[in-house]
């Protein structure tokens, strides 16, 4: 029997049993998958499987110039690949070849880069073995051109089916395992019953970004998420809370 595991550190996702394909395998035990901003380039990486098995072997050499280096990253998915968008949450699903799911971000605009690229409520899918890009849900976004974009997605393995964080509405959507909307959980006060930032973004103490699963107590499955930023004061804790969640499997 083969037991697989996943380990998620925010936008760099670990695969340790995969066999994943594209021309080639997309991942490989051990290797990772991680997102990035584009640097403002139509065909700039956004998405790519890194290969982090050797780290001495693929580090670049130290003390000495021009030497070869043996790139650990080995496939990537651009801008243009994902229609236009920039993204950052990722998770994979436990399917034989598990797929990757990217979640469109606006989260790169800041001082010092400009993001063109409009945040969207688009959830991305990277086919497991062909490596083919779809659309695989739509959540809300407000009318500000600019977009919001989503915050994170997680895996519920248990009831084969997803949450992911919306910038948009502050809530936390819940998806089947073929993309279907099921039903969403507004955690704090109810959208629509305070006014969104000039961007269209959930004020500050609504915006929700960081989300998962995990078992609990008599195998009760959890989800967890985690504030953006507080509203009171932006040097008082992020906040990170538990739900419980309905044990019966969603139903596609």
């Amino acid at each position: 029997m083969t037991f697989t595991k996943w380990v998620r550190f925010g936008a760099v996702l670990l695969a340790a049993t995969i066999t994943l394909g594209r021309t080639e395998a997309a991942l490989f035990p051990g290797e990772a998958v991680v997102t990035c901003y584009s640097d403002e380039k139509t065909n700039g990486p956004v998405v790519a499987t890194f290969d982090i098995r050797d780290p001495a072997g693929h580090s670049a050499p130290l003390g000495s110039t021009n030497s070869p280096w043996n790139l650990p990253h080995r496939l990537t998915w651009s801008r243009a690949d994902l229609q236009g968008n920039e993204v950052f949450g990722i998770a994979l699903d436990d399917a034989p070849n598990p797929n990757i799911y990217l979640t469109s971000t606006a989260i790169y605009k800041s001082s010092s880069v400009n993001q063109s690229a409009p945040g969207t409520g688009k959830v991305f899918k990277l086919d497991g073995t062909s490596g083919a890009v779809t659309v695989f849900a739509t959540l809300p976004q407000g009318s500000n051109p600019n977009g919001q974009g989503l915050g994170n997605i997680a895996y519920d393995a248990p009831n084969h089916q997803f949450f992911v964080t919306d910038f948009y509405d502050g809530r936390v959507h819940r998806i089947s395992s073929t993309g279907l909307l099921l039903g969403t959980y507004d955690p704090f006060q109810a959208f629509g019953s305070y006014a969104n930032t000039a961007g269209g973004f959930a004020p500050l103490g609504e915006r929700l970004w960081g989300v998962g699963t995990f078992e609990g107590r008599r195998s009760a499955n959890r989800q967890i998420f985690r504030e953006a930023r507080p509203a009171a004061a932006t040097t008082s804790a992020r906040r990170i809370r538990p739900v419980a969640l309905w044990l019966a499997p969603a139903t596609p």
